[in-house]
């Protein structure tokens, strides 16, 4: 019986009694650098009986092509903007990672958009695009003319390629209380038989919402807007950005990104205990009131009042603190206040405060 390590390629294992195994180290680089196209690998384990007889034993280890994942080197890399007359050149680089050896590089071309420019990438990823300034379609093109979006598709060496079915089809917005759902769809080619399609999964973004995608592409991301979190975002609040990476058969990765934006939930303001929204002063004898009001709101941070003090014409002052306490001061000695009688008609002086 004995254990022989395979290099990084694996481990093969023989019992007293023949039987035999081979575990491939699926981890490692050097196997995870071959490729479909690579020649297979033999490898040959000579195993002996007690009297000293040998035999071979012979495992084969075929590669697969592993997915490419393509991103732009600096954020933004993979878009750019001409102007007629103005800028005519722009540019940028994407990067790719492939375990597979040798196809970690892209498929070089020059593309003619029609009257419009032309394309290039190189097999660095260094893409340009040269604005085809002469031409009478671009000339047409004025300030107030739609932008127009032109986009390309560039391949790595292992040829899977992920592409959206309409602009903009790999990003989605929700909004708390209003939009509640959004999706879109992405293509995949692939020439390996029976890949070109995305694994399917279902992902729980935490408290947020979930985002499922399908077999064909089609993605689809529902907010959970029943969530303290998103209920907690304002109008003001940072757009949350949550990122989905998503897969093809082959391993290929593409991003998908929902943007949460918040909105700003009614606050319910009531009186801390039956009547403490309202009070009562008396010329000459009781010259304070006050109480307090609570607030809920569920947006982050705003479950206070504004405060503030008004000057109630020559009757007095109100006050209110951001815990809801508030207090009026009778002005006793204005004349106004003096002027009144036991037989005046109360008078009745509302404040309007805000959260």
């Amino acid at each position: 019986a004995e254990t022989v390590t395979d290099g990084n390629f694996g481990t093969f294992k023989i019992g007293t009694d023949g039987t035999w195994s081979y575990e491939l180290n699926n981890g490692s680089a050097e196997v995870q650098a071959l490729t479909e196209a690579s020649d297979p690998l033999n490898r040959e384990f000579t195993v002996t009986t007690a009297d000293g007889t040998e035999h071979t034993v012979t495992v084969t280890i075929n590669g697969s092509d592993d997915g490419a994942v393509v991103t732009p080197t600096t954020p933004d890399a993979d878009a750019g903007s001409v102007k007629e007359d103005a800028v005519l050149t722009t540019g940028g680089k994407l990067d790719v990672v492939d375990p597979d050896a040798g196809e970690a590089v892209f498929a070089a071309e020059t593309v003619t958009d029609g009257n419009y420019g032309t394309f290039k990438i190189g097999t660095d990823g260094t893409w340009s695009y040269e604005l085809n300034n002469g031409s009478a379609e671009v000339q047409a093109l004025t300030e107030a003319s739609d932008p127009l979006n032109r986009e390309f598709t560039v391949t790595t060496a292992d040829g899977t390629v992920v592409t959206l079915s309409t602009p903009d089809a790999d990003t989605g917005t929700v909004k708390e209380d209003t939009v509640l759902t959004t999706g879109g769809k992405l293509d995949v080619s692939d020439p390996d038989a029976g890949e070109a399609v995305f694994d399917a999964k279902t992902v729980t973004d935490g408290n947020y919402g979930t985002f499922t995608i399908g077999t064909d592409g089609t993605w689809s991301y529902e907010l959970n807007n029943g969530s303290a979190e998103v209920q907690a975002l304002t109008e003001a609040s940072d757009p949350l950005n949550r990122e989905f990476t998503v897969t093809t058969a082959d391993g290929t990765e593409h991003t998908v990104t929902v943007t949460i934006n918040g909105s700003d939930d009614g606050a319910v303001v009531t009186p801390a205990v039956p009547d403490a929204d309202a009070g009562t002063v008396k010329e000459d004898a009781v010259l304070t009131t006050g109480g307090k009001l609570d607030v809920v709101d569920p947006d982050a941070g705003e479950a206070v009042f504004d405060a503030e003090t008004v000057t109630d014409g020559n009757f007095g002052t109100f006050k209110i603190g951001t815990d809801g306490t508030w207090s009026y001061e009778l002005n006793n000695g204005s004349a106004e206040v003096q002027a009144l009688t036991e037989a005046s008609d109360p008078l009745n002086r509302e404040f309007t405060v805000t959260t």
